[in-house]
């Protein structure tokens, strides 16, 4: 049926350049055709964008809590909720 070709269409294109060496090559061979693709990106790049796109804001999380020192994100936490603050004041509670 045309959903199910759909469904595992969708996969091979999100999935397949991080599957198998064959899927792969085929993968880029596709992307090379029909996009102009001129080089394929080492796994690990492939990896990262994976991951990134589906777990955006837990892999951002760890990078805040790796990378940032504590008075950065003091710093950004203030920031963040003064505009709370704002709103409250503005804004009687029943």
């Amino acid at each position: 049926s045309t959903l199910y070709n759909f469904v595992f269409w969708k996969l091979i294109r999100t999935y397949g350049s991080v599957a198998s060496k064959e899927l792969e090559k085929l993968v880029f061979e596709f992307n090379k055709e029909a996009l102009g693709v001129k080089k394929d990106e080492p796994l690990w790049k492939k990896c990262i964008t994976k991951i990134s796109g589906s777990m955006a804001h837990a892999v951002g999380r760890l990078y805040v809590d790796k990378m940032f020192d504590p008075k950065a994100k003091k710093t950004v936490s203030k920031t963040f909720q003064a505009p709370d603050k704002c709103v409250s004041l503005t804004i009687p509670s029943k």
